[in-house]
């Protein structure tokens, strides 16, 4: 397994310029017929959507959300690059991605390790990155309305996911498989948790960070390791929804990328 590379927090891509480096992975990945185009085709429509929210003023600050959905991005951006050049990625991640190209996940567990990756990771690195010690603490309420984001979206993907995966939509309906999934996952909890990590890194001079993040690094591999372990119940009872799954990437790929909120009503 690779070491944990080093974070740098860099935002110097625009908005847009995230959007499209995101299309641009699903479109290959699609093109591939590769399960690597899974999480970002769900990522891209949450920056998409969190970028509307930005438009329709529903955050306090909205160019700091902004950076903040630059700067979070380009983490994952980063890392999806150092895996395709060969280079190291950041444990976590290279757990995810090995996942997607080397073994038979079911879609959820696919945007499970992702999330584990992007969301007990990057998300505090991220938070650090646009705050000072002095403002990070206003940007707690901006950083909360996202969540509400997350929570919509997720519900709209289960629903639009009955097509590509008849199991998951119908343990859905009995309040079973992938919602208890997301709860281990604890969306809530672990965007709380990187809230805290947050707060941690910002407390400290840049020069002390590294061994944090790498420590958070090791943290999230080894929940990423429980989601991926083929003996886990949580893996075993995706083996059968997997098994009823759309083996088209190309058409997961898509629905995932389809589901829309109307994020200015949701937030108002």
């Amino acid at each position: 397994m690779n070491a944990p590379a080093a974070r740098s927090a860099s935002d110097d891509r625009s908005f847009d310029r995230v959007v499209s480096d995101l299309t641009a992975i699903v479109a290959a990945s699609s093109e591939a017929g590769s399960a690597l185009g899974i999480f970002p085709a769900m990522y891209r429509t949450v920056t998409l959507t969190v970028g509307e929210g930005i438009e329709a003023g529903v955050f306090d600050a909205p160019e700091r959300v902004r950076r903040l959905v630059c700067v979070f991005a380009g983490l994952y951006l980063d890392a999806y690059d150092a895996h395709r050049n060969g280079a190291p990625a950041p444990l976590a991640w290279a757990l995810a991605f090995d996942a997607a190209e080397r073994r038979r996940c079911s879609i959820g567990e696919h945007l499970l390790l992702g999330m584990n990756a992007h969301i007990n990771l990057d998300l505090g690195v991220a938070a650090a990155a646009v705050c000072t010690p002095v403002d990070h603490a206003s940007l707690r309420a901006d950083f909360d309305r996202v969540n509400l984001v997350l929570f919509a979206l997720l519900d709209e993907l289960q629903a639009a996911m009955g097509e590509v995966s008849p199991w998951m939509a119908r343990l859905d309906r009995l309040g079973l498989g992938f919602d208890e999934a997301i709860l281990r996952l604890g969306i809530g909890s672990a965007r709380s948790e990187a809230w805290d990590f947050s707060e941690a890194l910002v407390a400290r001079p840049e020069r002390e960070r590294a061994t944090l993040i790498a420590e958070r690094d090791l943290a999230a591999r080894r929940l990423g390791r429980v989601l991926a372990d083929p003996w886990s119940p949580l893996h075993l009872a995706n083996r059968v929804v997997a098994a009823r799954e759309c083996r088209d990437r190309r058409r997961i790929i898509d629905v995932l990328g389809s589901a829309r909120i109307d994020v200015a009503a949701l937030l108002a």
